[in-house]
């Protein structure tokens, strides 16, 4: 059976021996900010009809 996403993020805690709730959310912050990340690029170049260019990071390319 596989594991919901709540059960795969509880058993991520429970392994990671946190001491507070500030480890806990700042791990969470860290594993999500890459995904986010990729998200919010994607709605850009979505929005905006073009991707942006490999050569300069702040650019967009048409």
């Amino acid at each position: 059976m596989e594991q919901t996403p709540r059960e795969m993020l509880k058993a991520y805690v429970d392994s990671q021996k946190f001491s507070s709730t500030t480890e806990i959310m700042d791990a969470m912050k860290e594993m999500f900010r890459d995904v986010l990340r990729q998200v919010m690029e994607s709605e850009l170049d979505a929005e905006l009809e073009y991707e942006k260019s490999a050569h300069d990071g702040n650019s967009r390319r048409k």
